[in-house]
């Protein structure tokens, strides 16, 4: 089968033109998978709650099947893939209806807002030999070469490994959501949602877990349930250390850094275009990152390619995708752990064993 016979479906077209008070307007999150899909397969249908999300976002991509219930698309012999947008706490009830379905599956973050479902996710997929691919598109951009010099050993030892996700949201993202900002359908805050992908970057680079402690508080937005504001400090099992901040009460909006320190030279990646600073200490000559020193995208800009060519690639190939279940857990479980820290005041420790049991 050709990568153009395999025929996708959207489920969660997102909210259109929606003004997160950052800086640029929102077009729905399947606007970003329709966009991949038609590149690398046929976007067969698209489904959205909201019937004029739906028909939007099809007629942009010329897509004639549009639904409101997502049933619809799971009884079609004829779908071989669903991407899943809705809100976070919808998630795992969909995709394990979907993996029962035989469909195969691009999942956006979180895989669920609990550990528990997202775990029964993971194994209904691996049950019934189902691609289940988490949309972490972080890892498809310059953080591939940013990984590949800490691996190469360019960079020596890693001592500090940093992440900060410097958002601003307003009141009106919240509250006319209907689902941010709530335990139920969010699964937390700035953490759950918005730092979650530069935490998943900081744990591919920097590796497992040992110990972590995490404050939380809601400084800025007192209608929502969560936190708006968090802070941890991380030691990870190699030894080194490293430290996370998020927060949605951040004027103006930053996005997001990320800083790797070693012990022959650092490397950080900054802001929104992206900038690249690249310095190597002690004489050592590394190649140099794309783009270093220039302007570029931001960090997640047209990443879901990455995500859909993978995950066509891994139906054809029967091979699992590079951002499989088990690799989507990882983000997750370290924010429960974060969250029990901060509830309990007390460090969390524990060995982070991604891939197996923790």
């Amino acid at each position: 089968m050709g990568s153009r016979d395999l025929r996708f479906a959207i489920i969660g077209a997102g909210r259109p033109n929606q003004n997160l008070g950052s800086h640029d307007s929102y077009n729905g999150v399947g606007e970003y998978h329709a966009m991949a899909i038609v590149k690398y397969a046929r976007l067969e249908a698209v489904c959205s709650k909201s019937e004029n999300s739906a028909h939007a976002l099809a007629d942009k991509f010329g897509v004639k099947n549009v639904y409101t219930d997502y049933r619809r698309i799971l009884e079609r012999k004829d779908i071989d893939a669903v991407t899943i947008a809705v809100p976070s706490g919808l998630h795992g009830d969909i995709a394990i209806e979907a993996a029962q379905a035989g469909k195969h599956i691009l999942l956006e973050k979180p895989i669920d807002v609990t550990l528990e479902k997202a775990e029964k996710v993971v194994a209904e997929c691996e049950e019934r030999n189902i691609k289940l691919c988490v949309a972490f598109h972080h890892r498809f951009g310059v953080l591939r070469e940013v990984k590949e010099a800490v691996e190469r050993g360019d960079m020596g030892k890693l001592v500090v490994t940093n992440a900060f996700c410097r958002r601003y949201r307003t009141k009106e993202y919240y509250t006319q959501s209907g689902w941010r900002g709530t335990w139920n359908l969010d699964g937390g805050g700035c953490l759950m949602n918005q730092g979650i992908h530069i935490l998943d970057a900081m744990l591919w680079i920097a590796g497992c877990v040992e110990s972590v402690s995490g404050f939380t508080v809601n400084r800025t937005h007192p209608y929502i349930e969560v936190e708006d504001s968090a802070v941890a400090s991380l030691k990870f099992f190699d030894g080194s250390l490293g430290i996370l901040e998020a927060t949605t009460s951040c004027y103006p909006d930053l996005s997001d850094r990320i800083e790797i320190h070693g012990e022959l030279g650092s490397i950080i990646l900054d802001g929104y275009p992206l900038k690249i600073l690249l310095q190597i200490s002690k004489g050592k000559k590394v190649r140099a990152l794309a783009g270093t020193g220039k302007k570029q995208p931001p960090m997640y800009s047209s990443m879901h390619d990455g995500l859909i060519r993978d995950l066509v690639e891994a139906i054809q190939t029967d091979r699992e995708p590079l951002v499989n279940g088990h690799e989507g857990l990882k983000s997750l479980v370290l924010i429960d752990a974060i969250y029990k820290s901060a509830k309990s005041g007390k460090r969390i420790d524990f060995a982070l064993a991604f891939g197996g049991a923790h």
